[in-house]
């Protein structure tokens, strides 16, 4: 738009044929919690603050927001920033220079992605937008020499990079056919944060490692250090999928280290609880399928059969509690799912609202990895007294309820011999004057049990994750909505206590105990408290500054 030689004004934006906007509704399009049909039956969701953010972005840019619409047309966005020119740009010889890439993806974006990161660094990049097309390409150049690696060996390419959400993949096979080639570097594979625990598990059969998707431009630059220059940690190809649960806890767990039958359905809105809940799961040899939330929970249900269900009480669209009774009511008792609750609440009255809703057991949250085996045994047991798998109705109907208090306390009672020694799992400087009591030790050492990678990878997570929650609960708060606060804050104590970080999580019951008081109390009342709900603000950004300083600087060397 503008161009001198200090700077220039860039436009951005984006074009779309849909139904289009009116003129009234795009008045409200950049306020927060303000949507455009607002009625109980609009077919077009979302909380009403995506654009409410983007906006404060770009006026903090210096910058300009708008939209152009007509209805039965279709919309533009666009935004407008200034932005500093680099003076003098240094002549560098690209780090990867001569190196070659394969990047295999359905995705035209994911491809160009990678594709314009590696040519930024320098190196070449060939694609393939099928697994049969990126094995042919790989047969015909795999033994031409075509160029000549660093290390003087001839290679066709130094790294492969296979996205795992390509229909009709077995990556499996992929990987079997692609190492029967000669002159053939690491492989690794691209995944959604969802799927990341099946990438986790090919990496124990030949992948070199992976990347979540979106691909990030630090994740992929470590990745080809490894596969090109050799340099640095990427993922070992065996052996680092767990920390080494010593060997009497694992066999206490999964005493055949095999994969249960058990089909289980992870009911969780929160990507990082779904992380840890999902990696616990494997380590004790199950698998699961995860839904955001209750709605996605219930349509999976209706398109396969589950044997046993893992429901987050507190999601978005429809609760646990909501979920789990339709889901009763689509039974009719001619099918009874197991639904064990997983609930952060420790309140009066938490057992027996899970219970009316028609769940058969719960967990406390954060999830303990040996309460988790516990319930599971559980019902494997009750599977096999049963005549008919997991179809039979005796666990609701009988006289004494089978809904157990906490596992955890149950398992501390009773001096349960599985759980697992006190180990060192490589996390360096816990004890400093800055970071005293910040994080909980026996959490993350815990969680590295389960797999050495977890800790590091859920606070890196988490940091990002905390500062979108608590930038939703500053507008939620000051827009005077107590209850999308109360949700932030839930959602935040939870993640809190399950990452480890015990401060974090107390601020945040704290901040929602503040909430749920603040929707009962006359408005007058609530002026006099505003402050103090600023203040737990303000101190949980500051302790995430804290974490982020400890997890980038401290954690792991």
């Amino acid at each position: 738009m503008a161009d001198d030689k200090q700077g220039t004004k860039l436009l951005f934006s984006v074009r779309d044929t849909g139904i289009g906007i009116s003129p009234s509704g795009q008045k409200k399009l950049f306020q927060s919690f303000s949507q455009v049909d607002s009625s109980p039956t609009r077919e077009h969701g979302g909380t009403g603050l995506g654009l409410a953010i983007c906006k404060q972005l770009v006026e903090m840019m210096g910058g300009e927001i708008g939209v152009r619409s007509c209805l039965g047309v279709g919309s533009t966005f666009w935004f407008a920033v200034p932005l500093e020119k680099q003076l003098q740009v240094e002549s560098l010889t690209p780090e990867f220079a001569g190196a070659k890439l394969l990047v295999v993806s359905g995705s035209a974006l994911t491809r160009a992605t990678v594709r314009s990161l590696a040519q930024t660094w320098g190196a070449r990049c060939e694609e393939a937008e099928t697994a049969d097309g990126a094995l042919s390409w790989l047969e015909q150049n795999a033994n031409r020499g075509i160029y000549r690696h660093s290390d003087n060996r001839e290679k066709c390419c130094d790294a492969v990079l296979i996205d795992l959400q390509m229909p009709n993949l077995d990556a499996v096979e992929f990987e079997e056919k692609v190492r029967s080639l000669s002159a053939i570097g690491p492989l690794l594979a691209m995944t959604s944060l969802r799927k990341q625990h099946q990438a986790e598990a090919l990496c124990s059969q030949g992948f070199s490692g992976y990347l979540v998707k979106p691909v990030r431009a630090s994740r992929l630059r470590e990745a080809l250090n490894k596969a090109v220059k050799g340099e640095g940690e990427f993922r070992r190809n065996r052996g680092d999928r767990t920390s080494g649960l010593p060997s009497g806890h694992s066999q206490s767990l999964n005493p055949t280290n095999s994969q249960s039958s058990l089909k289980i359905l992870l009911a969780e809105d929160n990507p990082i609880n779904q992380q840890v809940i999902v990696a616990q799961l494997a380590v004790l040899g199950y698998h699961a399928d995860c839904a955001a939330n209750g709605q996605e929970a219930l349509d999976l249900l209706g398109d396969r059969s589950y044997d046993l269900v893992l429901m987050d009480c507190q999601m978005p669209v429809l609760d646990g509690y909501e979920t789990t009774q339709k889901l009763r009511e689509i039974e009719k008792g001619d099918r009874h799912t197991f639904v064990i609750a997983l609930t952060a609440h420790a309140m009066p009255g938490e057992r027996e609202k899970c219970l009316t809703a028609g769940m058969d057991d719960y967990l406390s949250k954060p999830v303990d990895l040996e309460a988790l085996s516990a319930a599971l045994k559980k019902y494997e047991m009750e599977n096999m007294q049963s005549e008919n798998k997991y179809e039979v109705k005796t666990i609701n109907l009988a006289e004494t309820s089978q809904l157990e208090t906490n596992y955890t306390e149950v398992l501390e009672k009773a001096g349960n011999s599985t759980v697992p020694v006190q180990g060192e799992i490589g996390l360096q400087t816990w004890v400093h004057g800055d970071f005293g009591g910040l994080l909980d030790k026996n959490r993350l050492e815990q969680l590295g049990r389960v797999n050495i990678n977890l800790p590091q990878r859920l606070l890196q997570a988490f940091v990002g994750n905390a500062q979108a929650d608590l930038a939703t609960a500053k507008i939620a708060l000051e827009a005077k909505d107590w209850q999308t606060v109360e949700y932030q804050a839930h959602r935040l104590k939870g993640t809190c206590a399950n990452v480890g970080v015990p401060m974090m999580a107390d601020l945040a019951a704290e901040l929602e105990f503040q909430a749920i008081g603040f929707q009962s109390e006359p408005s007058a009342t609530q002026l006099l408290t505003i402050e103090g709900i600023e203040n737990i603000l303000v101190n949980l950004s500051s302790h995430l500054t804290r974490v982020r300083e400890f997890f980038e600087t401290r954690m792991f060397g």
